[in-house]
């Protein structure tokens, strides 16, 4: 699919119980969102649009950004790629797919390897081996790649981490509709 780095072992990146001491900041809850799948055929990359499943995922940045701590149905633990993107490649498709030059204009950067990045091999709820890569995309929103190449199935996932907010629509008191007093 491209050259998406094995970070760290399943079992080092998989930890149910614990963050690192001294690692642990506030976490943060994000709306995660499939946004595209890129599939390896003998006739070259497939792209099939994803239908924006989402689900909630908790993400803390240990105390000095070296991990990434993914709560979902399980806790997988990334580490901080110290060259950020700049080794890492995947398929583009225009218009579809973020490239990499993309993603350090949304970090806000000038160099692929500014961009913050955190990475390992993980056991995906429901895909099993995989190898994953996180990274900023600006204040509130992450992008991430899931590659299941590592169970032997050329795929790759692309999601949106976007940060959860309160909705800041009015509600009324009652939790009725009424007319506005000036209409």
């Amino acid at each position: 699919m491209g050259s998406l780095a094995v970070i760290a072992s399943p079992a080092q990146a998989l930890d149910r119980s614990r963050s690192l001491p001294g690692e642990k900041t506030d976490a943060t809850i994000y709306t995660l969102s499939n946004t595209v799948t890129l599939e390896r055929t003998p006739d070259g990359i497939e792209v099939h649009p994803a239908n924006f499943d989402q689900r909630f995922v908790t993400i803390e940045l240990g105390a000095s950004s070296d991990t990434m701590i993914l709560r979902l149905e399980t806790t997988l633990r990334l580490w901080k790629i110290p060259d950020g993107l700049r080794r890492l490649e995947w398929p583009v498709k225009p218009g579809v797919t973020f490239s990499r030059e993309d993603v350090a204009a949304l970090a806000g950067v000038d160099a692929l390897e500014q961009v913050p990045t955190w990475g390992a091999s993980v056991d995906w709820p429901g895909l099993g081996p995989v190898t994953l890569v996180v990274f900023r995309m600006g204040a509130d929103q992450y992008g991430g790649l899931l590659s299941s190449a590592p169970s032997g199935v050329n795929t790759m996932h692309q999601m949106v981490f976007q940060r959860a907010r309160p909705s800041t629509r009015p509600r009324s008191d009652s939790g009725s509709a009424h007319q506005c007093p000036q209409c």
